[in-house]
């Protein structure tokens, strides 16, 4: 999940020099450009026993070059583009470039669990912008001794400082929204404060340390180097998943035990407005656990693409509707070419996919998208006169049909 970030270092340059260079001229050294017409001759003089060639003309070797002789300096201009890895250094001299980059210490119980995720770098600094705010959380780590400060946290807002505070534990990843910010540590902790900069908690302990943090109005979804999600209402102090594997997601039951295995990676993180987080991997699939089944939902998979409404996101902005979100995240391209000359087989997955977005949209509580997949489901259904499904449509409307009828009893006098 970490990515490395490349900090422009330039390759080394060597000192240049009349003997080590060359002009743009084959054969002619700059060491050469100052001699007489006689010193010329010698270039074009006999080797090993050759024909003498005719000389250069000067008139050649001065296009686009110019001389100029000092006592003990040759200084030579030519029309030559400056390559590209020169310009780069010069534009880049004046990027601050970090001292060092160092490696988490990963704890015994990472190297133990079935799932292991990668921690992120220990980098001298690490920001976050809030998109609600203009608040900029800045940590700043150090390469201090034990039971020293080694991260100083500071909060600014137009070039002034907000607020400063300083931990014991080098600072990994963050979050900040504009009701609190949080920050992630090497030891495990989770550190939250008000956009004054007050404790809001004091710091949250997990069994190991967080490798992604993401903050929504009151809510902060994290997830461990073991694989476990948390989601937490920060400001009214309640939580809505309790350490939740995301073994399931990551298809671990496919993969042979005992092994090293390259799984999905999380792609993108959506938190709803009950805490509830969609994750997305890179598999083109979305999940979202179900708190009373106790069981990860797959709400979307690419498998649909053969689907006739796929990528239809709707007239509703993403922020708000569930669904469309998920339209312009999930994108996969079409890979199961066998099946499209299939009319049947889009038939049936085309009402699969509806049947399947209507259960979502009941799912993460999205009535205005839940109304929308309804009429394309009911216009489905007539076109392909599904009789029995249309009357099971029209029971569900009118009430759940697994409900059983209330019995009526008479009072005997």
């Amino acid at each position: 999940m970490t990515e490395l970030v490349k900090y422009g270092y330039g390759k080394n340059t060597i000192k240049r020099t009349p003997v080590q260079e060359k002009s743009g001229i084959e054969g002619v050294q700059q060491g050469d450009l100052s001699v007489n017409e006689k010193e010329q001759e010698k270039i074009s003089a006999v080797k090993n026993g050759e024909k003498p060639a005719q000389p250069i003309p000067s008139s050649l070797i001065s296009n686009g070059v110019k001389e100029k002789n000092t006592s003990n300096n040759i200084e030579v201009t030519s029309n030559k583009r400056k390559g590209i890895e020169e310009s780069e250094l010069e534009s880049k001299s004046s990027r601050a470039k970090p001292n060092w980059i160092d490696s988490p210490v990963v704890p015994p119980i990472v190297q133990k669990s079935q799932i292991k995720i990668a921690l992120p770098k220990i980098r001298p600094t690490i920001s976050i912008k809030s998109k609600e705010d203009d608040l900029i959380l800045e940590c700043q780590n150090t390469l201090a001794d034990q039971n020293s400060v080694q991260s100083k946290v500071s909060a600014t807002r137009q070039g002034t400082t907000v607020w400063i505070d300083y931990l014991s534990s080098a600072s990994l990843v963050l979050a900040s929204n504009k009701f609190f910010a949080a920050i992630g540590c090497e030891d495990g902790s989770i550190h939250t404060y008000s956009p004054a900069g007050k404790r809001l908690l004091p710091a949250i302990v997990l069994e190991s340390p967080g490798v992604l943090l993401q903050s929504y109005h009151s809510w902060l979804v994290c997830i461990t180097a073991t694989g476990l999600l948390y989601s937490w209402d920060v400001l009214n102090l309640k939580s809505a998943i309790e350490g939740i594997s995301i073994a399931p997601i990551l298809q671990v039951a496919q993969l042979e035990a005992g092994k090293m295995h390259e799984g999905p990676r999380i792609k993108a993180i959506r938190i709803q407005k009950d805490g509830m987080p969609i994750l997305v991997t890179n598999s083109h699939q979305a999940f979202v656990y179900h708190v009373r089944m106790k069981v990860w939902l797959r709400i979307s998979d690419a498998w649909y693409i053969l689907s006739e409404f796929w990528g239809i996101s709707g007239r509703h902005s993403s922020e708000d509707h569930p669904l469309a979100w998920l339209s312009s995240h999930v994108v996969a391209t079409t890979s199961h070419q066998t099946l499209l000359d299939m009319s049947a087989t889009t038939k049936v997955l085309t009402i699969s996919h509806i049947e399947t977005q209507l259960a979502v949209a009941a799912l993460l509580n999205s009535p205005a998208e839940y109304k929308d997949w309804m009429i394309y489901y009911a216009k489905r259904l007539s076109e392909e006169n599904a009789k029995q499904k249309a009357e099971e449509l029209c029971k569900w409307l009118t009430g759940p049909p697994y409900i059983e009828e209330p019995t009526i009893t008479k009072n005997s006098d």
